[in-house]
């Protein structure tokens, strides 16, 4: 038996009308889903974190390939520079020929003290620098010696040990006959670091630039796309044009020519200019 609702004259039954009337929460009374589908050839690179990855490629690197042209002058520049930079020395070896094979060589502890040249071996001239003995190599030759000397200090203004001083400790006396200063790490790990520092700062702000930065990344693409709407000329356009500008060229010249003639011989007839 089938009944009428609001005096429809349709057989539906009573059931399905309700079904009809009333939403169903699953469907027409439920809340939008907030599953988006992630949308094929995104902006932004899942892996590397490019934005826009696809687009703008040739600029991009050719921006890229101009900005690492620029950090190498930069980093081969700062490597000639820092040639100049003067490391801090630890200490002084010095190679000092003994005067007397008797006398024992200095030892390790042993305090010394570097007189300038005096007018004969047996007098001593001024103190210039005091040390302390580190180490102590013999070296070939008569009461010869490689004394590192650490804790140097001037006794007059901007002495150093030099050649041909003499070296007293204790009992021992010698001529310098070589003196280098030992710097506490070579200026070429220096000149490395800064190197690589350049170069990786300047490779982490390159990638942020042309690859991940959005205002210039937009920037880097419209210009592509400008780019593209270039109307190039064709070889033969190319030459054409080459062609025109030197035949211009050699034609300007001659009238040149023809004018300074033209005015030289006015001149030398009127008498304002001597004929050579």
């Amino acid at each position: 038996m089938s009944a009428s609702v609001n005096g429809s004259n349709s057989d539906t039954p009573v059931a399905q009308l309700v079904e009809q009337r009333i939403p169903n929460p699953q469907v027409a009374g439920s809340s939008p889903s907030r599953r988006v589908s992630a949308p094929s050839g995104g902006d932004e690179s899942a892996f590397t974190g490019l934005y826009k990855p696809g687009q703008g490629y040739w600029v991009r690197m050719l921006t890229a390939c101009l900005i690492g042209v620029v950090l190498l002058s930069g980093a081969v520049w700062s490597y000639q520079q820092l040639e100049a930079v003067s490391i801090p020395t630890r200490e002084w070896s010095i190679t000092v020929a003994g005067s007397d094979a008797t006398k024992p060589l200095p030892k390790v502890g042993d305090s010394i003290e570097l007189h300038s040249p005096a007018g004969s071996q047996e007098e001593l001239g001024p103190k210039v620098v005091t040390g302390t003995v580190h180490t102590v190599q013999a070296a070939p030759g008569q009461s010869a010696a490689i004394v590192t000397v650490r804790a140097v200090n001037a006794v007059q203004e901007a002495a150093t040990p030099e050649r041909d001083q003499t070296l007293v400790a204790g009992d021992y006396r010698g001529t310098v006959s070589l003196a280098q200063a030992v710097p506490y790490f070579d200026i070429l790990y220096l000149q490395a670091g800064v190197v690589g520092v350049i170069l990786v700062l300047g490779t982490i702000l390159t990638y942020w630039l042309v690859g991940v930065r959005k205002n210039s990344v937009e920037f880097l693409i419209a210009t592509d796309g400008e780019m593209r709407k270039v109307n190039w000329s064709t070889r033969r356009e190319v030459m054409g044009s080459t062609w025109v500008v030197i035949g211009a060229c050699f034609l300007i010249a001659a009238f040149l020519f023809l004018v300074d003639a033209a005015f030289s011989g006015f001149f030398q007839f009127v008498g304002l200019l001597k004929q050579q």
